[in-house]
């Protein structure tokens, strides 16, 4: 067993690129944040090593209120795609 990047919670679903073998796996948001926030993410791993901001940093912007003190977003990898709620 290896591990291979942190900063990650409750992958849903991931799959590896048919032709680049890169691995992409969704991350559902963290709870009590917000009817809307944080976002559930799409992300892409690439490299051994990869922190993905859990639990300090969400979809890539937003520093958490309890863990994020003194930490900064621009440290960890962002997702490829945010996935909000559009609401009517």
């Amino acid at each position: 067993m290896e591990i291979i990047a942190r900063g990650i919670r409750n992958t849903v679903g991931f799959d590896w690129h048919p032709v680049t073998k890169t691995l992409y796996f969704t991350e559902n948001g963290r709870d009590w944040l917000g009817d809307d926030i944080p976002p559930d993410e799409l992300n892409k791993w690439t490299k051994k090593g990869q922190h993905f901001g859990y639990p300090y940093c969400h979809g890539g912007e937003l520093l958490d209120p309890e863990f994020g003190k003194g930490k900064h977003c621009k440290d960890y990898t962002t997702p490829k795609w945010k996935v909000t709620t559009q609401r009517s």
